[in-house]
C-alpha cells in the first residue's frame, strides 16, 4: 500500500488470495518493482459469475508498478490469470506469461478493461480463458481503452503499438518448465534494446 519496494529475484508459488491479487495488491500511489522474479501457481477465490474476482499474481488499484524480466506461470483467477488492474499504471519489460487462466470471465493472463496496461519486449502465450474464445483471448480491453504492447508476441496478435508477433515462441521445454527460447525463435533478437532498463 503506497509502497515503492523493491523486490528482485524471488519466486511467490502457491499465494491464495479470497478476492483479488493472489500473490501481490498494489494500491495506493507508490511504485513497487519486481525484477527477475517468478510468480507461479498463484491464485484467488473464483467468486461468482456476475462479479469474478481478478488477478491470479497480481492486482492493481493504483500506483505504477513496474516488472522486469518475470515469469507468470499457471496462475488462475476468475479474470485475468496474471493481472487484473482497475487503476494505476502497470509496465512490463521482458516478461513472460504462459499457461495462465480465468476460470469465470475474460484474459487468460490480463484483465485491463481501461487500457492501462503496457507491454514491452514480452511473451504472452497460451493462456486460457472458459468463455468459448480460448487462445485468442490472452488480454481483454474493454470499452475503456487498448493494453499498449510493443515488440511482443502475442498469440492471436495484437494491433495497439507496433512490431509485435504471433508466433509460436518455441520455448525450450514448457512441460518441464523450461521456457527458455530456442536458437531457432523468431522472439530472439526480436526486442527493443532502448526498453531494457538499466543494468543493476
Amino acid at each position: 500500500s503506497s509502497s515503492s519496494a523493491l523486490i528482485v529475484q524471488c519466486i511467490l508459488e502457491n499465494n491464495t488470495s479470497g478476492d483479488f491479487g493472489g500473490a501481490v495488491g498494489v494500491r495506493g500511489t507508490g511504485s513497487p518493482q519486481f525484477i527477475n522474479c517468478i510468480f507461479r501457481n498463484n491464485g484467488t477465490g473464483e467468486g461468482i459469475a456476475v462479479k469474478p474476482l481478478g488477478g491470479g499474481a497480481l492486482f492493481v488499484r493504483d500506483g505504477t508498478p513496474l516488472l522486469v524480466n518475470c515469469l507468470f506461470d499457471n496462475n488462475r483467477a476468475g479474470e485475468g490469470g496474471v493481472l487484473l488492474v482497475v487503476e494505476g499504471l502497470p509496465t512490463f519489460i521482458n516478461c513472460t506469461m504462459v499457461n495462465n487462466q480465468a476460470t469465470i470471465g475474460y484474459g487468460g493472463a490480463i484483465f485491463d478493461k481501461d487500457g492501462r496496461v503496457t507491454l514491452k519486449n514480452c511473451i504472452v502465450w497460451n493462456n486460457v480463458t472458459t468463455r468459448g474464445v480460448g487462445d485468442a483471448d490472452q488480454i481483454f480491453s474493454g470499452s475503456g481503452g487498448t493494453t499498449l504492447a510493443t515488440y511482443s508476441d502475442i498469440q492471436g496478435g495484437w494491433t495497439t503499438g507496433s512490431n509485435n508477433l504471433n508466433v509460436d515462441p518455441q520455448f525450450t521445454n514448457p512441460a518441464g518448465g523450461n521456457y527458455l527460447l530456442q536458437s531457432t525463435s523468431q522472439c530472439k533478437n526480436a526486442g527493443e534494446t532502448n526498453a531494457l532498463p538499466p543494468d543493476a
